[in-house]
């Protein structure tokens, strides 16, 4: 699910009473559950299309139960597993296949 909006952020350099500086950076959230491939895909295509180009990729997304081994369900495992690992291999299977194949 795509959210539409842009986020112009601070400079961390401006003055912080008089609030007028900003700078040109942009965010353009984007909605993604990296354990479902076809997001993932959906992903890499709009920023593609919105962005002309992908320059790099940061899997940044991950997750743990802080958990012995003997307590941590089945269910956490997986669930780590599937963000961890699965999630790192969908961005990067679709980051090339999107683009960074091709160029």
């Amino acid at each position: 699910q795509k959210i539409n909006e842009e986020v112009s952020t601070k400079d961390p350099s401006s003055d912080s009473t008089t609030g007028n500086h900003t700078s040109s950076a942009r965010v353009h959230p984007y909605q993604c559950n990296i354990r479902k491939e076809e997001e993932v895909k959906g992903l890499m295509e709009h920023t593609v299309k919105a962005h002309g180009r992908l320059d790099y990729l940061v899997n940044n997304g991950g997750g743990q139960f802080m958990s012995s081994v003997g307590d941590i369900r089945a269910k956490g495992w997986h669930a780590v597993i599937e963000t961890n690992l699965t999630g790192t291999f969908y961005c990067c299977k679709h980051a090339y296949h999107g683009w960074m194949a091709n160029h």
